[in-house]
């Protein structure tokens, strides 16, 4: 679907990765409201040739997404989607970064807003034999040390509501 959709041309290299940009492809004809939307992208990739690894994805949203004609809602023009990824060990990569910035509007009552950031980073390995209970245990350990460093207080609120 991907090498249908869009239309590649290849940057040369950046940083010992291959870089791509891409537009629609205005041959293709998008079938479902995902394809729909993911054409209406231009934006980079950055590529590891060497493990045929997805390094980065940007695309920005170039043009308004109607659904239904624009009745059943839409999607706004600039909205963007990122993606990082990085190289753990071989044949083994890890997301770092996944944003997100679209806004529009569902029919005519509902606005619509996905705005998502997640940085992970810090990636550490972890004995084969490494259970559930184990693996929670570190995660604790490692919250608990990164908790000390920053001062962080935790503070619980329970509350319950009458009906």
């Amino acid at each position: 679907m991907i090498p249908d959709i869009f239309l590649f041309e290849d940057q040369g290299p950046q940083g010992g990765l291959e870089r791509l940009t891409f537009v629609p492809n205005p041959a293709y004809r998008p079938e479902t409201y995902e394809e729909t939307a993911l054409h209406a992208m231009s934006g980079l990739v950055l590529i590891d040739l060497r493990e045929k690894r997805l390094a980065r994805f940007s695309g920005t949203l170039t043009q308004q997404v109607n659904f239904g004609h624009g009745l059943l809602g839409h999607i706004n023009k600039g909205g963007t989607i990122e993606v990082n990824r990085v190289r753990l060990s071989p044949a083994l990569w890890g997301t770092s970064l996944f944003r997100t910035d679209f806004d529009g509007r569902f029919a005519i009552f509902k606005n619509i807003s996905k705005h998502l950031d997640e940085t992970r980073n810090d990636f550490e390995p972890v004995p084969p034999d490494t259970d559930i209970q184990r693996a929670l245990e570190q995660i604790a350990h490692k919250s608990a040390i990164f908790s000390q460093k920053t001062g962080d207080i935790e503070q619980s609120h329970e509350s319950e509501k009458a009906f």
